[in-house]
């Protein structure tokens, strides 16, 4: 469903894609069957394109991610326009289902029947995939019909709504139609004078929760804001809004809170399909209250969501004036025993509820109760991992359950436990990201068990050159003003913070926009789609490490040196174009960035995400 760019960014940050496996599966198989058999039912009825290859490729992506997107390829002179639909969305919303199918796929192929996915002379990738919020309104109604006139069941078919609204990833304009409500057109026709309103809460929520996934919890906040402000009864966004501020606030915690806290390292990803662990830099504690008051107006709309009750306690955990652990175990308790009667609750997210309640017991002092809850978490992340294709495995939330068993053991009686706990400490440390503030703390405990026991320690050195630290995709800057700007945030409140700009020459449907006294160009339709560092007053790019509480790994920066670039990003990279056809790029697909470079400096810097196909 998401065809706009910013849920690009999600598959390309967190996935990569391949049209196909070498060695289909039977589960494969009947998916790809059941792509076909869908888009061949939406084709019949659909007209052709004039100046397009038809009829248009439709084809299965193997990445986890829940997106399908529409584009037009040009091949030996001749426009392709091709639809994918990943594998995330076949296992998670779709599920088999051909209604809901015909929906996903009848907006995408809407978007080539209305001629959106047309590529202009001089367009770039870039350019060609960012359809404007007319086009998306326009892909939605077009969608319906072409369903409607395939056969398929509208009531059926908006099921898949909520699948997504489950998963907390799609607030699309399906939003709320079934069979009781009413009909694409009057619906239409209802909300057509307050679109504009409507368009901005949906797209943030949508937004947010791909900035949630890509650990950019600032941007996320800003659109969860929106929605909270524009629909106050929407509990979604209301929950959304606490975990990014949570998680916030938990970049913010430093080492020194840390060991004050003496908490093992907590597992989130009570949002999404994830588990990580937090590696909880001064306390915010208006940022903190903000959390808990959104959680708890969450709750307060709809009682015994587990995730919102999980998280609670998670904060508790870390209370600015410190962990609160009856609250904290309270509100996890509740979770623990909200989690049967959740249908949508993941069972990773659901491991992680038991995982993260075993750790308030131990920091309790409840060890025995504490191992109970991490050996119930452990069994069930095992039990999805059989399951699962190819014995799908969570190191993450691995290492966290290390951590939290080497605390316990540490603080045995017995020698042979204390031994096993070193060792557990070691193999926590060398498959940690050696960039999160737990790691140094995680050492000293390490080192100093290591000497009680007369055993020799690894170096750092030796151990986190094991590991290379992945970085965070990189959606946004912060200006020396104190503004922040962001992939898919409008142009008109970018306007509001910096002022109308230099409008130059693009392309067709495209602005670009300069502000000289920042360094930076802002290329957009309606929204942002790509942001440019130019000159010496451009500001540094930080790049940080995945999972929360990761620390710096450096800057990138206009005039910084190829060298510079390959320590921090390494040697593999993309050639691209982004603005301007013929211009050539080095595109860094894992970090979203696309560097200029002219006799071995980087002469500009473009924050920009391309479409993996």
């Amino acid at each position: 469903m998401k065809s706009h760019l910013l849920a690009l960014a999600a598959a390309v940050a967190l996935g990569g894609s391949s049209v196909a496996r070498a060695d289909d599966d039977d589960d494969v198989k009947k998916k790809k069957d059941l792509i076909k058999k869908v888009a061949t039912k939406l084709l019949a009825v659909a007209e052709p394109v004039p100046g397009l290859q038809w009829p248009p490729e439709v084809a299965y992506v193997d990445s986890p991610q829940v997106n399908a997107f529409a584009a037009a390829r040009r091949v030996d002179g001749k426009l392709c326009p091709i639809v994918r639909v990943f594998d995330g969305m076949m296992t998670k919303v779709i599920k088999g289902d051909e209604d809901c199918l015909a929906f996903v796929l009848g907006h995408e192929l809407a978007h080539i029947t209305k001629r959106h996915v047309l590529i202009r002379k001089g367009e770039t990738a870039l350019l060609e995939s960012a359809f404007s919020r007319g086009d998306e309104d326009e892909a939605d109604s077009g969608g319906v019909e072409l369903a409607l006139k395939a056969g398929y069941s509208m009531a059926k078919g908006v099921k898949m709504v909520t699948e997504m609204q489950a998963l907390g990833l799609d607030q699309s304009s399906f939003e709320g139609l079934d069979s009781t409500h009413p009909s694409w057109s009057d619906r239409a026709k209802r909300i057509d004078g307050e679109k504009s309103r409507l368009w901005k809460a949906y797209s943030s929520f949508n937004n947010g929760a791909v900035f949630l996934v890509l650990e950019q919890y600032a941007a996320a906040e800003r659109c969860f804001d929106c929605v909270a402000k524009e629909f106050p009864g929407s509990y979604e966004g209301w929950a959304n809004l606490g975990y990014a501020c949570l998680m916030q606030y938990c970049d913010k915690l430093d080492e020194k809170d840390l060991r004050e806290f003496d908490i093992g390292p907590i597992v989130t990803g009570g949002f999404y399909f994830r588990a990580h662990a937090i590696k909880v830099r001064s306390r915010d504690a208006k940022l903190w209250a903000k959390a808990v008051q959104a959680l708890e107006k969450s709750n307060k709309l709809k009682a015994g969501q587990t995730l919102v009750l999980a998280n609670l306690g998670l904060a508790n955990l870390v209370h600015p004036e410190g962990k609160k652990l009856a609250e904290a175990n309270r509100r996890l308790t509740e979770a623990k025993e909200a989690a049967p009667r959740d249908r949508d609750l993941n069972p990773i997210a659901n491991a992680g509820v038991l995982v993260n309640l075993g750790i308030a017991k131990i920091a309790d002092g409840k060890f025995s109760a504490g191992l109970a809850q991490l050996d119930a978490g452990e069994e069930m992340v095992m039990k999805f991992s059989r399951a699962a294709a190819a014995g799908r495995r969570f190191p993450a939330f691995d290492s966290s359950v290390k951590y939290a068993r080497a605390i316990t053991l540490a603080s045995s009686e017995k020698k042979d436990e204390r031994i096993k706990a070193a060792t557990l400490l070691e193999q926590y440390l060398e498959e940690c990201n050696p960039l999160s503030m737990w790691w140094p703390v995680a050492y000293d405990r390490y080192q100093t068990l290591c000497k009680k026991l007369d055993r020799k320690a690894l170096m750092k050195d030796e151990l986190q050159s094991r590991r290379s630290p992945p970085l965070r995709l990189v959606v946004g800057i912060k200006l020396a003003s104190g503004a922040e700007i962001a992939l898919s945030e409008d142009l008109e409140d970018v306007e509001k913070k910096l002022g109308k700009g230099k409008e130059i020459a693009a392309a067709p449907g495209i602005k670009r926009i300069r502000y000289d006294a920042e360094g930076i160009e802002i290329l957009a339709r309606d929204e942002v789609i790509a942001i440019a560092l130019t000159g010496p007053k451009a500001p540094p790019i930080p790049l940080r490490g995945r999972s929360v509480g990761a620390a710096s790994a450096g800057v990138l920066k206009v005039g910084m040196t190829t060298q510079d670039v390959a320590a921090l990003l390494g040697d593999e990279f993309e050639p691209c174009e982004i603005a301007t056809a013929g211009i050539s790029y080095r595109f860094y697909r894992a970090q979203g960035v696309a560097l200029r470079v002219i006799k071995g400096e980087v002469k500009e810097v473009v924050i920009a995400q391309l479409s993996p196909d």
